[in-house]
């Protein structure tokens, strides 16, 4: 994710489904800032898998009782897996 031009694409290649069974699986590579925010923005576009190296998203920068927080608000509030 680059920069404004990538968003679109992406918008453009999830489109805007209006019933979950048409929601295309999209996987984000990185669990950081960027692919959190990736993550955040398609949640209700897309069924999401986050790949990440760290056992819960930003766990290196706000440690891991934080990382879990977020991950548990983010799969409430998605189809994130």
């Amino acid at each position: 994710m680059r920069g404004v031009k990538d968003a679109e694409a992406i918008n453009a290649a999830v489109g805007s489904p209006e019933k979950d069974d048409d929601k295309k699986n999209v996987v984000i590579v990185g669990s950081s800032f960027i692919g959190m925010e990736v993550a955040l923005a398609l949640a209700d576009k897309a069924k999401l898998t986050v790949v990440g190296m760290e056992d819960a998203p930003f766990s290196k920068i706000l440690g891991e009782p934080i990382g879990n927080g977020i991950r548990k608000f983010q799969c409430a509030h998605s189809h994130l897996t």
